[in-house]
């Protein structure tokens, strides 16, 4: 159950007999957290899990003194370092396989020989500090105050006060990197991609016509064979460029193709779709394509032949990948009918 400490007593929340109990984060102080540190003090014997503040609450019944830091760090990555005993028994310690695959070799990591890379894609906006921005309330996205909405809240409704139907935000994000650039190896690449956006579709477009895509999976598995991207021309403008249209929380599996590609040439990975919800149609003639100074621009790739044979899969390693028209996919195979009749 979830429920708001303004919409239910300790004694109400206890009688649901809960296994566990989340303390939510919000703003303030421990202090200000409204029944949040009596309920953690009510909870004998059950475990409790604080995040931000309410983890905040959590060390204050217990002694400790919430100060305010000299920096921010609300979203920020810090390292844990641990014993390696009792509750951390057997977990990673910091930095543990991280450095290996986020690091070149020249600071101590592998980069360079990864052909097999996860890009989750977002759109998000920062404060002037660096940290996330994200309105408080639908409000800021219809220009009103909050108390100028007309909207039934709860408890009145099921309608939370923090829900936002849809937000778009203006920078691009590639795993957790604002418009990155990768270098890359003349050589095929597989690359898993997600759109991990709140609400915008995205259309992918590769820059170069002479990058090949093959799309082998999708978010429920392998595809029955590979299909190359390039012939699709699903922006119909005929240029003969890779492109992959994903909604919200779709994955596409495919080889990237960078063989044959000359040293330093640059592949830039656009998003033609709109600034709006997607309802179909092209860009140009039925939405106006994403901003191209913002949302309008994914990542760069730069081709760094020094990467050649820094994996055994590339065209001179020892076992170098199988062409993409030669794949033969590990699809599932069609399911028979259902036996015992319908399920509920």
């Amino acid at each position: 159950a979830v429920a708001g400490d303004a919409h239910i007593s300790i004694s109400e929340l206890l009688d649901l007999e809960p296994r566990a109990v989340v303390i939510s984060p919000g703003p303030g102080v421990p202090e200000q957290a409204g029944v949040s540190m009596d309920l953690i003090a009510a909870c004998d014997g059950l475990p409790v899990l604080g995040i931000c503040l309410g983890h905040q609450a959590l060390a204050a019944l217990h002694g400790a003194r919430i100060v305010k830091g000299a920096e921010p760090v609300h979203g920020k990555t810090s390292a844990v370092h641990h014993t390696g005993t009792g509750l951390f028994e057997g977990a990673p310690v910091a930095g543990e396989g991280v450095v290996q695959v986020n690091f070149p070799s020249a600071l101590g990591g592998e980069r360079e020989k990864y052909r097999e890379i996860p890009i989750v894609i977002q759109d998000r906006s920062f404060k002037k500090n660096g940290n996330l921005f994200y309105p408080k309330t639908r409000s800021f996205f219809e220009g009103l105050e909050p108390r100028d909405l007309k909207i039934p809240f709860a408890p009145e409704s099921d309608v939370a006060p923090i829900w936002n139907p849809e937000a778009f935000f203006d920078v691009m994000v590639v795993n957790g990197v604002s418009w990155p650039e990768l270098k890359v190896a003349p050589a095929l690449y597989r690359m898993r991609f997600l759109n991990g956006c709140n609400s915008r579709f995205l259309w992918l477009k590769f820059s170069d016509p002479a990058v090949e895509v093959y799309q082998i999976g999708a978010e429920q598995g392998f595809l029955a064979e590979p299909v190359l991207m390039n012939d699709l021309d699903l922006d119909e403008s005929g240029d003969g460029a890779a492109q992959v249209l994903l909604a919200l929380a779709e994955r596409a599996d495919v080889i990237v193709d960078f063989r044959g590609l000359a040293d330093a040439t640059e592949v830039f990975l656009s998003n033609i779709g709109p600034d709006e919800p997607f309802g179909g149609g092209l860009p140009g003639v039925d939405f106006d394509a994403a901003d191209a100074a913002t949302t309008g621009q994914v990542m760069r790739f730069v081709v760094d032949s020094s990467l050649e044979g820094a994996s055994p899969t590339d065209p001179s390693g020892a076992a170098p990948a199988t062409d993409p028209t030669d794949l033969v996919l590990n699809v599932e195979p069609v399911l028979g009918p259902a036996a015992g009749g319908p399920r509920n």
